[in-house]
């Protein structure tokens, strides 16, 4: 009927579609997904007898042309239903301006992904009819366009002259991409890496499912041939667009890009180009050597229908690539409930900290309280509180004397105070060992001792003071 062949589907695709509208969305994704254009799924429903509208029958017809397994899910009212959501202005039959605008609308990734294209080419051709017109009033001649390949070559030869030395090593490589693609039909997530080799032409694609944890097998695809097929405009348009964007990133105002600051523009609208051209094509598909007792995949690229090329052109064998790049390793996981399990540890032991600070306050303020109702009598005044027991504890009465002296034994016996004991004579220890006057004291000492030993060789000086003098030979 059409010249395309009909979708492949099954009951499952259907299966969480309530409604009948949802249903035929769910065929028109897939239609978009294989890469149709919206006339082209439009032919599906167009009658036999070559009209440009759409009747009742004619479109449960097409419907059912485009994916035979809707047959067996929907009904003839969710049919009529659909048909009537379709018809926009009731005159009993669908045009393609109808067609389209519902197409346009609906709420899965690829149409609205189709329809910011369309408003962009629609909103292109408004500004390019704009800019002929104006040539045309001014007598100014057209340049040139459709030209393909020509800036994205002079891009290569711009990067090979900064960069000889690799552009001549057959084994040299770059990644120009290293991200992960979502591919929401089987809701299995792709972590892919792009390696360039400049002087071989190619691109080596590595591939690890982090659903299904397995390597893909790597692909190798033909540079100039992706090179070739970008059209010039569209180059330049990205590269204006970027160096509009790299002057207010850099808050460049006022001069011109430097060389060095155009080949990074340049080299990142080259590298985005090579590796948008590749995940746009990149697809699953069963793979037929796992049999089809497993549900395994494989990766390819698929030919879309601008694409000029024929199906599968794009790869190719290794071109000399003495060792493979490896895929991507597996990253680990992060376990979102053992991280909630932890935060929640932690403010659970933030809370308690704060509770504990808040208790040796008030226990800071009842000791001082006590110890203040120690001192002084009956003058209170006279005694300065907590501090005044590292002086003395003999001032106030009898009773409050012996209970500053037990409280003292306590403090002094605490693990906390002989904590601070060790620590404070352990970092003299370690200032007088450092220390270079200590050490002269201790020499002068030695000296001296040794010297009033020499001429008292009888002991009187040392006896006199009550020290034996072989004591202080010892």
């Amino acid at each position: 009927l059409t010249g395309l062949d009909p979708l492949s589907f099954n009951e499952d695709d259907f299966k969480d579609d309530d409604t009948g509208i949802k249903k035929m969305w769910t065929v028109m994704t897939k239609a978009k997904e294989s890469g149709m254009s919206v006339d082209q799924i439009f032919t599906f429903f167009k009658s036999s007898s070559g009209g440009s509208e759409i009747g009742p029958l004619d479109f449960q017809e097409g419907l059912a042309a485009l994916g035979p397994a809707i047959t067996k899910t929907i009904t003839e009212d969710e049919l009529s239903e659909i048909f009537q959501d379709l018809d926009d202005d009731g005159g009993g039959t669908i045009d393609v301006d109808e067609f389209k605008a519902h197409c346009y609308n609906i709420p899965r990734l690829a149409w609205k992904a189709e329809k910011i294209r369309f408003e962009r080419e629609k909103t292109k051709s408004i500004e390019d009819a704009a800019k002929m017109a104006e040539r045309e009033a001014t007598n100014l001649p057209l340049t040139p366009s459709g030209s393909t390949g020509a800036i994205m070559h002079a891009l290569e030869d711009h990067r090979h002259q900064k960069d000889s030395a690799a552009a001549a090593n057959m084994q040299s490589k770059e990644v120009i991409y290293e991200g992960t693609k979502l591919f929401w039909r089987t809701h299995e997530k792709i972590d892919i890496v792009m390696h360039e080799y400049s002087a071989l032409h190619c691109i080596v694609m590595c591939s690890y499912n982090a659903t299904t944890d397995e390597a893909h097998p790597n692909i190798i695809i033909n540079k100039t041939m992706i090179e070739d097929t970008i059209e010039d405009e569209a180059v330049q348009e990205q590269l204006s667009a970027q160096r509009q964007e790299y002057c207010l990133r850099k808050q460049i105002v006022g001069r011109k890009l430097t060389d060095d600051e155009e080949a990074e523009v340049e080299e990142s609208v080259r590298r985005g180009i090579l590796s948008n051209y590749i995940l746009l094509r990149l697809q699953q598909r069963e793979n037929p050597a796992t049999g089809a007792a497993e549900a395994a995949t494989e990766l390819f690229l698929k030919k879309l229908h601008l694409d000029t090329y024929e199906e599968g052109s794009l790869i190719i064998e290794n071109p000399g690539i003495a060792t493979m790049p490896l895929p991507p390793e597996k990253k680990e996981k992060v376990n979102v409930a053992e991280f909630r399990k932890m935060n929640a540890e932690i403010r659970r032991s933030s809370q308690e900290l704060g509770r504990l600070s808040m208790s040796a306050k008030r226990m800071s303020s009842i000791v001082a309280a006590s110890m203040d109702a120690f001192g002084g009598g009956t003058n209170p005044a006279a005694f300065g509180g907590i501090s005044a027991l590292n002086v003395t504890t003999r001032s106030g009465t009898a009773a409050s004397i012996a209970v500053k002296k037990k409280v003292m034994r306590a403090l002094l016996r605490s693990d906390a105070v002989r904590d601070i004991r060790r620590r404070k004579i352990a970092a003299f220890r370690e200032y007088l060992a450092n220390s270079e006057w200590y050490e002269q004291l201790c020499q002068e000492l030695l000296e001296r001792n040794a010297s009033l030993a020499a001429e008292d060789k009888e002991g009187v000086l040392y006896e006199e003071r009550g020290v034996r003098a072989d004591s202080v030979e010892a």
